[in-house]
């Protein structure tokens, strides 16, 4: 009767907003939701206490223990904290179920309703979602996409689609250099505060300025990197003009990075060093010195005009950033990179693996600096770490077969920290977020890492008597495509698939089995009527291929991973043949690939005086491959855009001078226009890449079988990309013309 009346009293309270002013007090357990943008949970009953982590509005929770300012709380994962019961109710506020679209381009997701918390997506303009909760300072909208739930700005949402606007890139106008006038100034992703943050620029640096709208300025750095910027911190006057020959008036003066004092110390400085100061920033307080090619920031306080002469040398006290930790933090990913400076240019001092535990510092400008287990401190990105610890299983896994590897890190490149036995076990504490390994308890406070695919909950049985143990033999691979399975029967999982040619080790068979290892030590079992003892790998053919664009497959399917595409007349040696005769076996030095029969002969293909053209603007379009990309650039040396590659390979390849642009490209009657189901080799390619009034803004070179070669800025590069198959250039295709009849 006591509980029921209890029970009745928690549903009372809860339903008009009090909870009664007692010491925690144990009754049902009941579901919660929580009403605040953000709510911290604690260790212990105090704001005191170690914050174990931060909940969002709209997640729901167990709610085991309460009093009138307290609750005891419990998540899915089973982790008990406590947290402020003004920051709870038992209404859901998920129940907006309203369909909401995105109002601009490359809006960023949040995992929490903050702009410090990891971004998890970026959005594209109109994309539909559903909204399940505005948060109460309408400031945040939770929206759900499946199982998974985000956060994005209010500012960004709209109840119809917007039939214009979006973050529309600003003209790329080469209009000069400008300086940094501005103590500090952030570089973004796209002409928004909300997009994600390049980096920080210092008073006094140079840059181009490529453009202008609005309050924004588009701009390029000297390593070439693009990005936008308030143009209220920019100025065409060059403030690097003061030029004095200037003292350090104490010891030990730190030069740092930035005009800030949280920024990266460079090296201190002795008392009466002498340094060029080349400007002052606008407050006074800091002052850019330059030393050979290198400039840094001192306090304007610890600079003077002449040789301190008359004062003792003592230290005087510097502000140095605090290396205190704040609080323990964890990494997130499967493996985070941890850096020297907040630079992802700098040094990498190692590699972080997920679960590890660090000891956070200070956060700044999406960088974490962070103190290692070994003392070591440095950098990683913000986003790859969290403050709720994932080492929370304590799961026993056993090995299911024998050799099983553990990795130092999560990730099969990594180095073996030891090999398991069929049934040996290990304690897994975390899983990776991507659900492919596990974190293994080493013992003594080391981890390693091991695929759960190699694990299982329950020991296996280890009893394979029905495959015999035999003397091990080569044995090769005669179906075309032909499963592994992880056991002798077809309702095990499927390892992997193996293709004709192929060579491994039989150490056992039996019932129409065999227990195949392959090279690296991996065992699995095949069925033996796809395998043989004779090598068919003697085919040793000269093939070329019949036209520009075949492709070379890794396994013999058209659904396979591409390696690379040949040109007409490609020369290649054929090893093996499929028993259908379809597929064929290539060899490359120590590499293999398949390609089909019928787009390969043993006789190169006559050309005429244009093919040959073709197949050569295409050479040399494919000899750029990799070069970078920079506006306006037309030099193998240098870099393309987009046009500069057609412009170059076409002058060079066939003496033909195309016009300089991509939109003059497309309109240059001069050429027919192509359909799209009549593109060949040589035929220029057109996207309308950008919201204006052409249609015409990239260009690139088709090179048949659905590739294109083209100078892309987004990849920063000259690469090749698939027409059909990548959704963003199947969308934006706008049109071709042929320039070699």
């Amino acid at each position: 009767m006591k509980k029921r009346l209890t029970a009745l009293l928690l549903v009372l309270c809860l339903s008009i907003g009090i909870l009664p002013a007692a010491k925690p007090a144990k009754a049902a357990s009941f579901t919660v939701y929580v009403i605040s943008n953000t709510l911290p949970v604690y260790k212990g009953v105090s704001t005191s206490a170690r914050v174990l982590g931060t909940m969002s509005f709209g997640e729901s929770l167990i709610c085991i223990a309460y009093n009138s300012s307290w609750a005891a709380v419990q998540n899915a994962q089973g982790q008990i904290g406590y947290c402020k019961i003004t920051g709870l109710s038992n209404v859901n506020p998920n129940t907006l179920r309203k369909t909401a679209y995105i109002t601009a381009n490359n809006v960023p997701i949040y995992r929490k309703p903050s702009t410090s918390s990891g971004v998890m997506m970026k959005l594209k303009l109109n994309s539909k979602y559903a909204a399940v909760a505005v948060t109460p300072d309408k400031n945040w909208v939770r929206l759900q996409n499946g199982r998974y739930f985000g956060y994005v700005q209010s500012q960004y949402i709209s109840a119809s689609p917007v039939s214009s606007g979006g973050n529309v890139n600003p003209p790329s106008v080469s209009t000069g250099t400008v300086y940094i006038v501005s103590n500090t100034l952030k570089a973004y992703a796209s002409a928004s505060t909300s997009s994600r943050c390049l980096g920080t620029m210092s008073y006094g640096e140079s840059m181009t300025l490529l453009g202008s709208t609005g309050s924004w300025a588009r701009i390029r750095n000297s390593s070439g990197a693009v990005g936008y910027c308030l143009l209220s911190g920019l100025s065409t006057k060059n403030p690097n003009s003061y030029n004095e020959k200037v003292y350090i008036n104490a010891n030990n003066v730190p030069v740092y990075r930035k005009p800030l004092t949280s920024s990266g110390v460079m090296m201190k400085l002795k008392r009466n060093s002498a340094y060029t100061a080349v400007a002052i920033t606008a407050d006074g307080a800091w002052t850019r010195l330059k030393n050979g090619k290198y400039y840094g920031y001192v306090q304007s306080k610890y600079i003077s005009g002449s040789i301190i002469e008359d004062e003792p040398e003592i230290d005087e006290p510097v502000e140095i950033p605090s290396e205190e930790v704040t609080e323990t933090v964890y990494v997130s990913e499967n493996t985070a990179k941890f850096y020297a400076e907040p630079d992802s240019t700098s040094k990498v001092l190692g590699t972080m693996c997920f679960g590890q535990s660090l000891g956070l510092i200070s956060v700044d400008d999406g960088w974490a600096k962070v103190k290692n287990d070994n003392s070591t401190v440095g950098y990683c990105r913000y986003m790859d770490i969290t403050r709720y610890d994932p080492n929370t299983l304590s799961t026993i896994l056993y090995a299911v077969r024998d050799d099983v590897k553990v990795y130092t890190q999560p990730a099969q490149s990594a180095s073996v920290s030891s090999t398991l036995q069929i049934n040996d076990a290990l304690t897994m504490v975390a899983t990776t977020p991507d659900g492919l390994w596990a974190r293994l308890s080493m013992g003594d406070g080391k981890y390693a890492y091991g695929l759960l695919a190699d694990f299982s909950e329950k020991k296996v049985a280890e009893d394979d008597s029905p495959i015999k143990d035999i003397t091990p033999k080569t044995i090769y691979i005669t179906s075309t495509l032909l499963p592994c399975y992880a056991q002798n029967n077809t309702s095990s999982k499927i390892l992997g698939t193996m293709s004709f040619g192929e060579s491994f080790t039989c150490t056992g068979s039996g019932e129409g089995w065999a227990r195949i290892v392959n090279g690296d030590g991996d065992v699995g079992f095949c069925k033996e009527d796809g395998i043989s003892s004779t090598n068919p790998n003697t085919y040793s053919v000269t093939l070329y291929a019949q036209a520009a664009g075949v492709k070379i497959y890794k396994k013999p399917s058209t659904s396979a991973s591409v390696l690379s595409t040949l040109s007409l007349n490609a020369k290649i040696t054929g090893v093996c043949q499929s028993t259908d005769k379809t597929w064929i076996r290539l060899k490359s030095g120590s590499e293999y690939g398949y390609v089909q029969a019928k787009e390969v002969a043993t006789t190169q293909v006559i050309s005429n005086t244009a093919n040959a053209k073709i197949a050569k603007v295409i050479e040399i379009a494919r000899a750029q491959y990799g070069t970078k990309y920079i506006y306006a650039a037309q030099t193998p040396g240098y870099g393309f855009d987009c046009s500069g590659l057609t412009y170059y390979s076409f002058k060079q390849g066939a003496g033909i001078a195309l016009k300089r642009t991509a939109l003059s490209q497309a309109t240059d009657s001069r050429y027919p226009n192509v359909s799209r189901s009549d593109l060949k080799a040589g035929d220029l390619v057109f996207f309308n890449t950008v919201d204006d009034s052409d249609n015409y803004d990239h260009v690139g070179i088709y090179l048949g079988g659905d590739q294109f070669i083209h100078a892309s800025s987004g990849a920063g590069k000259v690469t090749i990309s698939e027409l059909s198959k990548n959704p963003y250039y199947n969308r934006t295709y706008s049109g071709a013309k042929r320039i070699i009849q």
